[in-house]
């Protein structure tokens, strides 16, 4: 498994809509062999054992390459499979019910769209927060703020920052200039329509991230 300040520095939040035609599990493979670091599977309208059944294959294919695997809110599945951990937006089950359920073996990542989102979990065990969104974007219908510049400045955390929402190879540098320790990306990765394309895209991505975190260090 990545050091935890690797572990979320490129991950993938998935669409298989978007996707179509491509299989989604030779994308997700095609974008971990070429430096996604994380993948989080978000399957809103699959019926559970269809997205049970994805998941078993899906952590199999990641294991190979010790790379995480977070189930978008549905913790039953993420129990059955068991995966690495759940990612919980703002209109999911509440992050207390989650942990009790969970326990501490699982990771939970949390969706925060405001200061005050901040504000109320930044002393829970949170393992990262998403901060939705960074840029306007078409992948999420329920989007009500952007978060300022100015804004992120504030969130002092040890608990990493993890950006979402319209980021591309083209804005991937300034994101994380921003004081994100990762960047999270759905249509830069999954609307692409060859297997090729989707490689071009991740390794563009992953060498605009390295190359941030080369000169950190």
């Amino acid at each position: 498994m990545p050091a935890m300040s690797n572990l979320y520095k490129l991950y993938l939040v998935t669409d298989q809509n978007m996707m179509n035609p491509l299989n989604i599990v030779e994308v997700i493979e095609c974008a971990v062999q070429n430096g996604v670091t994380c993948v989080q599977l978000r399957e809103k309208n699959m019926e559970t054992r269809d997205f049970v059944e994805l998941g078993h294959i899906v952590k199999k294919k990641l294991n190979r390459h010790n790379t995480p695997l977070f189930i978008n809110d549905r913790i039953d599945v993420a129990q059955v499979i068991q995966c690495d951990g759940v990612h919980l937006g703002q209109s999911d089950i509440d992050y207390e019910s989650a942990r009790k359920i969970l326990g501490h073996n699982f990771k939970i990542g949390l969706t925060i769209n405001t200061l005050a989102d901040y504000n109320k979990y930044k002393n829970k065990n949170i393992d990262y927060f998403g901060l939705s969104t960074i840029y306007p974007t078409q992948t999420k219908s329920d989007v009500n703020s952007v978060w300022k510049a100015s804004d992120i400045a504030l969130l002092n955390s040890n608990t990493p920052l993890i950006g979402i929402g319209g980021i591309n190879e083209k804005n991937a540098k300034q994101t994380l200039e921003l004081g994100l320790d990762g960047i999270a990306v759905v249509s830069a990765i999954c609307s692409n329509k060859s297997l090729i394309k989707v490689q071009e895209k991740v390794k563009a991505l992953n060498n605009i991230v390295g190359s941030y975190y080369e000169l950190k260090q």
